[in-house]
């Protein structure tokens, strides 16, 4: 075996670790998620489909309302 192929072939036993590591990592991150995702809590809400934005209107003490203008240089908003 000469010098060129030993070295092709322990980069190319190189590269396989480096891909392996590489899936290693995105399997142990997709666990992570998984174990992250069953352990959350579970969000539950009613809705009530009798209750309207009339209603809201109704209840509310004070309603506020925000009148914005366009977008103007720099990103910024301003109030009309």
């Amino acid at each position: 075996m000469n010098v060129r192929s030993r070295e092709a072939g322990v980069v190319a036993v190189r590269r396989v670790w480096t891909a392996r590591r590489g899936l290693l990592r995105v399997g142990a991150a997709a666990v992570v998620l998984a174990a992250l995702s069953a352990a959350a809590p579970r969000a539950a809400a009613l809705i009530n489909v009798n209750f309207t934005p009339i209603h809201l209107v109704t209840q509310s003490q004070q309603i506020l309302v925000l009148e914005v203008g366009p977008v103007g240089a720099g990103g910024a908003v301003g109030a009309g």
